[in-house]
This record gives C-alpha cells, sequence and structure tokens, in this order.
C-alpha cells in the first residue's frame, strides 16, 4: 500500500536530518572549502536517494508536531555522531602534520588555513591539503555514502538508540588518529630528532654560533627532501584511512 504523500515528505526529512548531520560533521564536507548551498544541495540529494530504501518507523510516521520533532532530533545527532567519528579519523593527518612542526621549529611560521581559515602550521596545512585530494579521489564520499545506508540496517528509524560504543567510540578513533599521525609523520620525525640532536652539538661546541638562525635554513631544506621522499609512503597512509571510517562507524553496531 502506497504511503500518504504527506508521510513520504516527513519520512524524506527524517532521512534528511541524519544525512545532514553527516555532512555537517564529516571531514571536508564540513569545511569552509565546500559553500553550505553546495552542501545542504549534497545531502538532499544524497537523502532523495536513500528515502526510498528506508524503513517507516514502527506505527507510521508521527504526525503530531512534537513526536515528529523529537525523531528529527535524534536523526541529526545520529548523523552528527557518524560525521564527527569520520572526521576524528581524518584528524589523523593534520595531527601528522601539526607533529612535524613542532619537531621541525616551524610553528614560527604560521599561516592562514584557506580551508578553514584559521591560522595554522605550514606541515599542518599540506598535510590537509594533501589529505582533502586523496579524500576525494580515494572514495571518501562513496564510504560516507556507505555509512549512511548501513547506519539504517543497524539503527532503523523509530528503532530504540543501542550504541554500544557512542561517545566512547569517537574518543577511542581520536586516541586512535593522535597514534596513526605518529606513524604517517614518523620519517619526519626521526629526521626531526637528529636535526634538533646536530643543533645541540653545535650549540655546545659553538656557542658564540647563534645555531638556530643558521640551521633553520638547512633544516627546512633537508625536511622537504625527506619529505617529498617519503610522500609515496604519506599518500598510502592517508589513503588508508578511508577504510578505516567504515571500521570505526561498525564499532557503534558491535
Amino acid at each position: 500500500m502506497a504511503m500518504p504523500a504527506l508521510a513520504q515528505l516527513g519520512l524524506y526529512f527524517l532521512v534528511l536530518g541524519r544525512s545532514g548531520g553527516l555532512f555537517a560533521a564529516a571531514p571536508v564536507l564540513s569545511s569552509n572549502a565546500v559553500p553550505m548551498p553546495v552542501r545542504a544541495a549534497l545531502s538532499a540529494l544524497l537523502a532523495l536517494g536513500v528515502t526510498p530504501a528506508v524503513a517507516v518507523p514502527p506505527g507510521g510516521v508521527p504526525q503530531a508536531l512534537l513526536p515528529y520533532a523529537g525523531l528529527l532530533v535524534r536523526e541529526v545527532a545520529v548523523g552528527l555522531l557518524l560525521g564527527l567519528l569520520a572526521q576524528a579519523v581524518f584528524a589523523a593527518i593534520e595531527l601528522a602534520g601539526t607533529y612535524c612542526d613542532i619537531e621541525l621549529g616551524l610553528t614560527i611560521a604560521a599561516v592562514v588555513d584557506p580551508v578553514n581559515g584559521e591560522s595554522t602550521s605550514l606541515f599542518a596545512e599540506w598535510f590537509s591539503v594533501l589529505g582533502t585530494l586523496i579524500f576525494v579521489a580515494g572514495g571518501g564520499l562513496e564510504v560516507l555514502v556507505a555509512v549512511l545506508a548501513l547506519s539504517y540496517r543497524h539503527l532503523p528509524l523509530g528503532a530504540p538508540v543501542v550504541l554500544s560504543g557512542g561517545v566512547a567510540v569517537a574518543l577511542g578513533a581520536l586516541g586512535w588518529a593522535m597514534l596513526g599521525g605518529f606513524g604517517i609523520a614518523a620519517p619526519l620525525l626521526a629526521l626531526a630528532f637528529l636535526l634538533n640532536v646536530l643543533l645541540g652539538v653545535i650549540s655546545r661546541a659553538m656557542p658564540q654560533l647563534n645555531a638556530l638562525q643558521s640551521v633553520m635554513p638547512a633544516q627546512i631544506l633537508v625536511a622537504l627532501v625527506v619529505l617529498l621522499l617519503a610522500l609515496p609512503a604519506l599518500l598510502v597512509g592517508f589513503g588508508n584511512l578511508i577504510p578505516e571510517v567504515l571500521t570505526w562507524s561498525g564499532r557503534l553496531w558491535a
């Protein structure tokens, strides 16, 4: 039996609430690089495609305002949790850049982040831009669609919210991202350690020499050379984060 047009519209807006929450917090899509109208249009199109496959809540779509508003708020919260979880996984990229900047002393050369409009450090910004390209080209958007579709399999509309992980899973993903950032930045961190040891030896041997100003240009040059050599490994590391979004979102239902 076909649903009334009003019930179909109500179901669509419930799905839009979850997809809109996901897009509002997901990596890349939640940044200032994606204008709000584009983000809203993408979430609306995604909800339009997903709605026919979404089961109607038990008892049908609520007709009263308060029950419907409560269900809509719940759907937005579920979408935000999924988006924040994906954002936590991809935080490993910017954390890796921040670690490199701190160890190489490049935090003094802060620049304005064109993506988020904030002050950031050099390697963190470069890693962020590279991670954005990998996310778009490596199927990150498709993974977000899969995350949304799987969420309806494990958490249908109107079903009790039973997330065995919840916030704990999101915090676990953030901790994993911090360790993952160390792993991604390992070659540059090792180089920074050796350069700092060398800087300490030079300062000890020639205290009259301003070692920081003398060594900094060479330090940056060597870091850039090592970065270029490590670029293939960095690209692989960034790409491996995309399937991790599915892995960590699956832990919400485990």
